[in-house]
């Protein structure tokens, strides 16, 4: 769950495509497209995986930019621009970084709407709309 807008992470559409953007929505009691397991990549990095489409997150193109879509795509075992890792914030939330580009999963322009693409952005400490709770399903 974003700290800033209190929306999770959301399969578009319950789609099973690669290529589908990654949103935030607000959240719902048991809904497999909200649901993300962390999966071991090793070395400390893990591959996030969507319950209902079976894609994990993965940085669009293997972009180093900052606004990039964030998308969901079939695990490509190895593959740095699928691999994510958590830095703590110290007070219950995280920074989610993706191990190729190192920008970090971001709210875009702190929106609080359903819908809102997810993109990654280089790392501004304290801001919220880069924070994310986990929460266990």
């Amino acid at each position: 769950m974003n700290r800033y807008s209190g929306e999770v992470l959301d399969d578009t559409d319950w789609s099973t495509s690669d290529g589908t953007t990654v949103q935030q929505w607000s959240e719902q009691n048991d809904e497999a497209n909200q649901e993300w397991h962390f999966v071991s990549a090793g070395n400390g990095y893990y591959y996030i995986e969507n319950t209902y489409s079976g894609k994990v997150l993965d940085d669009t193109n293997w972009s180093t930019s900052d606004g990039t879509t964030i998308q969901q795509w079939t695990l490509g075992t190895g593959q740095a621009n699928q691999e994510w890792s958590l830095e703590a914030t110290g007070d219950g939330y995280y920074y989610i970084v993706n191990h190729y580009s190192g920008r970090v999963l971001d709210d875009t322009n702190w929106s609080t709407s359903d819908g809102t693409a997810i993109e990654q952005w280089s790392l501004v400490s304290g801001q919220t709309a880069q924070e994310w709770l986990l929460q266990t399903v």
